[in-house]
């Protein structure tokens, strides 16, 4: 007699007979398991991103929103000792590609629309291309020098052998050179002929370990594994849809891409009444408040894994270096003002800071943001 055939001896149907297959049993509880992972692993990226869940308006979204603020750091425990710590700690540093299949696992209905955004106006190629300017670029060495504490978070972050490290839209070189000490290789690539070449005269330039590529980013050939990948405010101006996969691609098992902001000068004692001074004089009309990461996030192509602001130094400069380092920035070109138009703003600047300043120099203070993660590949 089969096991699960029916009964001789009694003439009744065996019970089991009534048991669902094992198939059915096992798709039941794949089903299930897959369920519960999909709501943890989207709990857990409320609780550990930038991503403002309102903007999923998925159940678990609004639930995660409606949980009382104690409660959501619980979460990000109980999500970093119990599910799956190793996809945080090992896969996902190995594999990027996991980190944005997560994503599709936990965020199915947005696996489109995110990939249609289009970058901020004030952010085009037109006003990009300012950056190819010899007069930009002659202003650039006005800015401070980053301190020391940036290179000992970047240098911290490097975990895999070689130490190749790639500058993306590295300007006059003020991360690379000094991180060219540290590493074993660096390669700086900025589209500017003019910031390259400023970049190689300047105080370690000339290291053999740097190779300088005058390239723009979309079209350099990644011909290495990068154990980190820094770009600063030039990222604001690539294609991210292009650069940011690539990146993933080109990084090393441990590798990050770490974004490094400017020298936090926005905390001068001066700096509300120079807010409204900029826009009545800046080239770039468009322009409208924005956060690179929340932009770089709401498209899905890069992960925050740590963030690390440097403690403030003092950095002195004279006011006509101070004026004259506001030229290196976008809108404010020499070659794109008219001539009265920058005048007039050097003029403004000027009196701006002159009661701060003692013997026409000022002095305030420096702080840089460093952020890093995954970027993450073009996996459709």
């Amino acid at each position: 007699m089969s096991p699960f055939g029916s009964c001789t001896a009694c003439g009744n149907a065996d019970s089991r007979s009534s048991i669902l297959p094992l198939s059915t049993i096992s798709m039941l509880g794949m089903g299930l398991l897959r369920f519960c992972c999909a709501t943890a692993l989207r709990l857990r990226w409320y609780s550990t991103s930038r991503w403002d869940c309102r903007k999923d308006n998925s159940r678990t979204g609004r639930f995660f929103d409606a949980l009382p603020g104690a409660v959501k750091p619980q979460i990000r425990v109980w999500s970093s000792r119990f599910l799956l710590p190793s996809l945080d700690q090992t896969i996902v540093r190995r594999t990027p590609e996991l980190e944005y299949l997560r994503w599709r696992l936990c965020f199915p209905e947005e696996n489109t629309h995110s990939m249609t955004i289009p970058k901020p106006k004030h952010l085009g190629p037109e006003y990009a291309d300012q950056f190819n300017d010899e007069s930009v670029a002659g202003a650039y060495v006005n800015y401070p020098p980053y301190t020391a504490e940036v290179f000992e978070v970047l240098d911290s972050l490097i975990q895999d052998e070689p130490r190749i490290v790639l500058d993306m839209g590295c300007g006059t070189g003020d991360v690379a050179r000094p991180l060219a000490s540290l590493v074993d290789h660096v390669d700086a690539v900025d589209q500017s002929a003019a910031m390259i070449e400023i970049g190689r005269s300047r105080e370690g330039g000339d290291r053999a370990n740097i190779r300088w590529v005058c390239q723009s980013a979309e079209d350099f050939t990644y011909d290495a594994r990068y154990s980190l990948i820094v770009a600063g405010a030039s990222l604001h101006w690539m294609d991210w849809y292009e650069v940011l996969p690539r990146m993933a691609g080109a990084l090393s098992d441990h590798g990050y891409l770490a974004i490094v902001g400017g020298r936090g000068m926005d905390t001068t004692p001066w700096n509300n009444e120079l807010s409204k001074i900029i826009p009545t004089y800046s080239t770039n009309k468009d322009y409208e408040s924005f956060d690179l990461l929340d932009e770089l996030e709401r498209r899905r192509l890069f992960s925050v894994v740590g963030r690390k602001r440097t403690a403030p130094r003092k950095f002195s400069m004279s006011v006509d270096r101070y004026v004259e380092m506001f030229h290196a920035r976008n809108g404010f070109s020499r070659q794109r003002m008219d001539a009265q138009s920058a005048a007039e703003f050097d003029a403004a600047v000027r009196e701006l800071v002159a009661p701060y300043a003692v013997d026409h120099v000022l002095t305030f203070n420096v702080t840089t943001g460093i952020t890093w993660g995954h970027p993450w590949p073009n996996v459709a």
